[in-house]
């Protein structure tokens, strides 16, 4: 899915906003604040607090929209609209201002509390080509890396990660054999591996979804020891008794609570399916499986024997 960027502007640089999303169109899904946004019926801050969450980055221009008078000095100087600044801390709390960009036009004053952050300065719109490439380029290595944001998704992939991958495919690696329905299996010289399986729709009832893989795979529950606690985990039979290969096949059920999350923060009071919700259960589950690649990736053990997939459920 390719990422999914908020541009946001005052109506004097409306211009401006679009002239940057036809540079980022074909690459990016991009949003703009003045097409078609707002819901009718809606409060304006509650729409972009809550369809943030379905964003993964946001660029807002900061254009000489007002001419502004300081009573300190007596001077006068160009300034973004007022809401544009709000909308702009807006996001970059919920997305992290890592992924949030200010693009500025000379000339125009800027609070001093933004130096540091991602500011990129323009002076006209011939540019703004060479300053999208400069933000673009911050979005491709922020592509490679999971951050901790408002929902939990980065977060449940660590406590994923530690508490079950690392340990079970170490585990797996060292058994010599296991015991499944009063049956022993020398699986000393087989090959190991642990597959996650992830339903593609995040419509999907997760716990439901992970009865029909397992039974689909004709799996067995077995205990194995860890280096933290026993762990009981679900084996391939029909593959283990078939080729002699040990495969553990797990549904990350800790994935529900990154969508109830999601429900939680849109203040979700209905039952059906909306497409701010979808995006933004795709875009936690996304990061999930970025994050769990990420992490077994640094591991010498999980490296070799475990794989991530999204699967969908008539390709299983």
């Amino acid at each position: 899915m390719k990422p999914r960027i908020f541009i946001g502007s005052s109506k004097e640089s409306v211009k401006i906003a679009e002239k940057v999303k036809s540079l980022l169109d074909g690459e990016y899904v991009c949003q703009l604040w003045c097409d078609n946004f707002f819901d009718l019926g809606q409060c304006t801050y509650h729409e972009l607090l809550k369809k943030s969450l379905s964003f993964d980055y946001a660029i807002f221009i900061g254009g000489k929209d007002d001419y502004v008078r300081r009573e300190s000095d007596r001077t006068h100087k160009y300034a973004a609209r007022d809401n544009v600044y709000l909308e702009f801390g807006l996001y970059a709390g919920i997305l992290t201002y890592a992924r949030c960009f200010f693009l500025i036009q000379e000339g125009c004053q800027i609070a001093s509390d933004l130096l540091g952050v991602n500011v990129v300065f323009f002076d006209k719109m011939q540019d703004l080509s060479k300053k999208i490439l400069t933000i673009t380029e911050k979005i491709q290595k922020e592509q490679k890396v999971a951050r901790i944001s408002l929902l939990p998704s980065t977060s449940l992939a660590v406590g994923y990660f530690e508490n079950f991958l690392k340990p079970v495919s170490q585990a797996i690696q060292k058994l010599d054999a296991v015991c499944i329905a009063g049956k022993k299996y020398d699986v000393k010289n087989s090959a190991k591996r642990l597959e996650v399986a992830i339903p593609a729709k995040v419509s999907e009832d997760l716990r439901m979804w992970s009865e029909y893989v397992y039974e689909n795979h004709a799996v067995e529950k077995v205990t194995v020891d860890s280096s933290i606690r026993k762990i009981g985990v679900n084996i391939d039979y029909g593959k283990l008794e078939n080729t002699g290969d040990l495969t553990v096949i797990d549904v990350p059920l800790t994935l529900s609570a990154a969508y109830r999350s999601v429900e939680l923060a849109l203040g979700v009071d209905y039952i059906g399916i909306e497409e701010i919700k979808e995006l933004a259960k795709e875009k936690e589950l996304n990061n999930f499986i970025k994050t769990v690649n990420n992490l077994i990736l640094e591991d010498i053990y999980t490296r070799k024997s475990v794989s991530v997939r999204k699967v969908y459920k008539d390709k299983l």
